[in-house]
């Protein structure tokens, strides 16, 4: 029940959407989106609030903005290999579900056991053996 999906399609030999179509398609959007982007952007908010200067604030609020942008804009401006992209993921999709429920476990499985620094350090001992030490710091 919870795979469900509910789709909308256009007519058919239809291209295109009118504006409130367009509009309406972005409300969706929007409100399909509130819970994943909620936290995010709380915490971008949260983090501009509190920073020293309203240029920080500014800066990371503009470096959000980026982060959310650019991977939308990329995909709008490389459509083409997107859409070829994403026929690679629906191709490969129980194998890429399996994985990924599979690395949940055992990060769940880390948690539940308290072993979630030992994670932390072996990522901090591999990036100072790629001489990366410094992004450990902080």
């Amino acid at each position: 029940a919870l795979a469900r999906e509910k789709r909308f399609q256009l007519g058919a030999g239809r291209k295109s959407i009118s504006p409130l179509g367009a509009f309406l398609m972005g409300l969706t959007f929007a409100f399909g989106w509130t819970p994943c982007i909620g936290p995010f952007l709380a915490s971008a908010l949260l983090l501009g609030s509190t920073s020293e200067t309203v240029g920080q604030g500014m800066l990371v609020l503009f470096f959000y903005s980026l982060g959310l942008g650019i991977p939308f804009l990329l995909t709008s401006l490389l459509l083409a290999k997107a859409f070829s992209a994403f026929g690679w993921v629906k191709r490969h999709f129980t194998a890429i579900t399996v994985f990924s429920g599979l690395m949940l476990a055992a990060f769940g499985l880390l948690l539940v056991t308290g072993r979630i620094a030992n994670l932390s350090g072996y990522f901090a001992d591999l990036l100072g053996w790629l001489g990366l030490e410094g992004l450990t710091e902080s």
